[in-house]
């Protein structure tokens, strides 16, 4: 099992790959983003405005990884 880091801090096991390659080591090089965390960005290169993202946000239909972590807490 291997340990990864969150950007939060916390932690969580995962599963390492049942195969190795000598020349092709495994790691884990970012961790994995949260959840919501790229909302904006997707929506924004789908087409949507701005003040689009904030309604659709405002009416909880999208979440951003800040509102997730604030719902959680």
């Amino acid at each position: 099992m291997l340990t990864v880091e969150l950007s939060d801090g916390r932690t969580f096991k995962l599963p390492t790959l049942p195969v190795t390659f000598g020349d092709t080591p495994y790691e884990v090089r970012l961790p994995p983003p949260a959840l919501g965390e790229h909302t904006n960005a997707v929506l924004s290169e789908l087409g949507y405005l701005p003040a689009e993202i904030d309604e659709l946000q405002a009416a909880h239909a999208v979440l951003q990884s800040d509102r997730m972590l604030a719902i959680d807490s």
